[in-house]
């Protein structure tokens, strides 16, 4: 009888060594998962009511077959940006957002251990949003393989809220520029005046200039008459 009882007892004990050791085993597994999550910005810069798409790409996936679900949160101040998130070009994945807490889910449920996009967040900026730089971070994120989860670390990006006010005083200056353009064209028209007999302005000038000339020509005109006048009047009293 205590033969038996302690063939179960090693029995138990081998059975609870096993299960710990598979559990042990799993755990290592799950620390050397890893991969690489980046947030990438299309502009750095935006106004008031403009939008930036922030891409989500997945890169050195390096757990058992791959990744096929995300979570996550994101950090942003919701005070100077609309959230909204949609899926990659190619419907990959699909994206669900609860409040701050992002889900990410391969459509077909498969893992992956491709680099490839696997979301796009956008924000827009709110009326009356502080101008200045904002950061966004995607914290707390979580991958899932066919067996296991794993964490890596935070990934921000920073993004900068600029005054609309500085593009309209950029158009200013441009519209200075044409009328120091205008006023080049006028100088320019003034200075061909006397060289360019086409002009209007130099055609203006060319009726003066007749005119000094018909005078001096009737004036020698009369000059000679009034010459012949006093020789033939000289010749008669002779």
């Amino acid at each position: 009888m205590i033969k038996k009882n302690l063939k179960k007892i090693i029995l138990m004990l081998v059975i609870t060594i096993i299960f710990i050791g598979t559990i042990g085993i799993k755990s290592l597994a799950a620390d050397d998962y890893t991969c690489t999550l980046t947030l990438t910005p299309d502009k750095k810069e935006l106004q008031v009511g403009e939008s930036v798409i922030l891409t989500m790409k997945v890169s050195d996936i390096e757990a058992g077959s791959g990744i096929a679900i995300y979570n996550g949160v994101i950090d942003v101040n919701t005070d100077i940006f609309d959230v909204e998130v949609k899926p990659d070009d190619d419907n990959v994945w699909g994206a669900t957002l609860i409040e701050d807490s992002l889900t990410i889910t391969k459509s077909d449920y498969e893992t992956t251990s491709e680099d490839q996009v696997i979301g796009k967040i956008i924000l827009t900026v709110k009326e009356g949003a502080e101008l200045g730089e904002q950061t966004v971070t995607l914290r707390s994120n979580e991958f899932s393989s066919d067996t296991e989860s794993f964490t890596i670390k935070d990934v921000s990006t920073d993004i900068k809220i600029v005054d609309k006010s500085n593009t309209n005083t950029g158009g200013n200056s441009s519209s200075g520029g044409d009328n120091t353009n205008t006023s080049g064209n006028n100088i320019s028209s003034n200075s061909v005046v006397p060289t360019n007999p086409n002009s209007q302005n130099g055609g203006l000038t060319l009726p003066k200039t007749g005119l000094v000339g018909d005078f001096l020509i009737i004036g020698i005109i009369i000059g000679v008459i009034a010459g012949i006048v006093t020789y033939i009047k000289y010749k008669r009293a002779v």
